[in-house]
């Protein structure tokens, strides 16, 4: 009989072909199918059997952590989309399960396996009449785009589906704001800086703080007055938001010299990280530690011709 032991020691040894772990996501008790499952997803292999095993699962917990491993198959460094083609349609027929939960789970599944249809499937679950589930789309539309390629160009959006995003900007739960914001902060979507702009005075931080990031990856008229204004917000977070936004986008007049003052450490080193960028040898003499350091290190990073004289 398969014990939990032998699961864990097939999970550290990243076991490919575990005969314990493939009689545990068959087994009578539903906590040695859900502890099987997490050990599958954990190696990153075991996408066929945890497919066929969601087809006719029927206990709630278990069946969402079947979803969690599917989507953690998806994540491994050499993952090709096809291979999720199957994985794909099966999930896809929960994310219209009555269980709320059951199509969190199944949106987070889409969101990593990506791949043809998944903005498409998606966008429904923006309007989900459940919280969870709606920010849950937003997350996972951000996955769709960023994790098959991790670097530009990025898919674009279909236009319903970046509509149904935006309005999901103005939901009335910051918990979904905040994450349909996120959506937005890796792109550079010129759809979206009017929404960057509002969201960036939202009452929930974090709406605030990934609105300003999403507006130091945005190119348009307008993109640094949120960013300075950010520079007076209470959250410490969100005011080094502000200033690695005004770097990226080399507004370095418009950063007051108080932030070498600011009584966030966070907010200090951002400033002296921008002005090393623009003038490091003003701040080799400055009385702030840190930023002497990364003056330093941006002379160093430069090579600049006057190291031996700072040290």
């Amino acid at each position: 009989q398969v014990s939990v032991r032998d699961l864990r020691v097939a999970e550290d040894t990243r076991r490919q072909d575990s005969r314990e772990l493939r009689e545990a996501l068959a087994s009578a008790d539903p906590q040695m199918r859900s502890r099987a499952a997490l050990a599958m997803g954990r190696i990153q292999t075991y996408l066929p059997e945890l497919t066929g095993r969601l087809a006719v699962e029927t206990d709630l917990p278990v069946r969402r952590m079947i979803l969690f491993a599917i989507g953690q198959c998806a994540l491994r460094e050499d993952w090709r989309e096809e291979e999720g083609r199957d994985a794909r349609e099966r999930v896809a027929t929960l994310l219209a399960d009555t269980d709320p939960a059951t199509r969190q789970a199944a949106a987070e599944a889409i969101g990593k396996l990506g791949g043809p249809g998944s903005f498409e499937r998606l966008t429904p679950l923006l309007r989900d009449p459940s919280p969870d589930v709606r920010g849950e789309a937003a997350v996972a539309l951000f996955r769709a785009r960023y994790l098959p390629a991790r670097k530009p160009p990025w898919r674009a959006l279909p236009p319903e589906t970046l509509n149904a995003l935006i309005t999901t900007t103005h939901d009335d739960d910051p918990e979904v704001r905040w994450r349909a914001m996120y959506a937005f902060t890796r792109f550079g979507d010129p759809e979206g800086i009017q929404v960057a702009s509002r969201l960036a005075s939202d009452s929930d931080l974090w709406c605030r703080l990934f609105a300003l990031r999403a507006l130091r990856n945005m190119k348009g008229e307008g993109v640094t007055e949120p960013l300075k204004i950010g520079l007076r917000d209470p959250s410490d977070m969100v005011r080094t938001e502000a200033v690695a936004g005004l770097t990226q986008h080399q507004a370095w007049d418009d950063l007051p010299t108080s932030l070498a003052t600011d009584p966030s450490f966070h907010v200090r080193a951002a400033y002296a990280q921008a002005l090393a960028a623009s003038d490091p040898e003003r701040l080799l003499a400055d009385p702030s530690l840190t930023v002497r350091c990364e003056a330093l290190a941006a002379l160093i990073a430069r090579g600049g011709g006057s190291i031996e004289e700072a040290l």
